[in-house]
């Protein structure tokens, strides 16, 4: 799309705010890195070569060149708005309109240089670097167990939302994470953190591995001791 002005139209949305809300474009969707599995080498006596491990994905960057257009003389205003938008450090999500049920967890934000190129357009670069992963927007919401039990991506490392009273077993695919709650308590496996609604940490409430808990793609049982409920933001994914 073009305004008309030799602005491109292209829009995306980071920090919960769209680009197009700056006035900000993209000239061209960008190339999307393939992500690159990391391994580690390791050595054994007697043997020729190495062995390799697979330990995960790298980092991905994704370059954006972007144009933005101002109304009368508030170049420079304009300006520090865009920069603190990108620069500030709060919902780094960043989601492209033609993926849109998909996002980024952005982890650094690179600004280049910001070309004035005509009295009222401007161009400049940025590079996001992200995890290797593209995460579902409708992953992160809670739902009943049963409904996250189907894991049609890769593995995941879901957020469980205990509410009761007393000694209450998690049981996921077999293994077991023992949890003292009181009302209420958050159990999440990415951070490898327990806490409680109002922020209060619970970690030691909790006895077990953050990793058993982790749904494998496909078929996962779910399951949690009688009088308690149990909700879970399955946090999906894929590369």
């Amino acid at each position: 799309k073009n305004e008309g002005n030799g602005i491109s139209m292209s829009d995306f949305e980071y920090n919960n705010r769209k680009a197009s809300e700056f006035r900000v474009y993209m000239k061209a969707f960008p190339s999307i890195p393939v992500p690159q599995k990391r391994y580690s080498e390791v050595e054994v006596s007697g043997k020729d070569g190495k062995y390799l491990e697979e330990n995960g994905y790298e980092d991905i960057a994704i370059p954006l060149e972007l144009n933005f257009i101002v109304k009368g003389t508030k170049w420079h205003d304009r300006v520090r708005q865009i920069k603190n938008w990108l620069l500030e450090n709060m919902n780094r999500e960043l989601i492209f309109e033609d993926d849109a049920a998909f996002f980024y967890k952005v982890k650094k934000v690179e600004l280049g240089e910001i070309e004035h190129t005509t009295r009222r357009i401007g161009n400049l670069t940025v590079s996001f670097t992200c995890e290797p992963y593209t995460y579902l927007r409708n992953g992160k919401v809670k739902m009943k167990s049963e409904e996250a039990e189907q894991n049609p991506y890769l593995l995941c490392k879901p957020v469980y939302y205990v509410q009761g009273e007393g000694l209450c077993v998690i049981n996921v695919n077999g293994k077991d994470m023992e949890a003292n709650v009181s009302g209420n308590l958050i159990i999440d496996t990415e951070r490898m953190l327990a806490y409680r609604e109002d922020g209060t940490l619970g970690n030691t409430k909790i006895t077990g591995e953050y990793e058993d808990l982790y749904l494998k793609p496909g078929r996962n049982r779910i399951s949690v001791s009688p009088g308690f409920i149990l909700q879970v933001k399955p946090n999906w994914r894929c590369l």
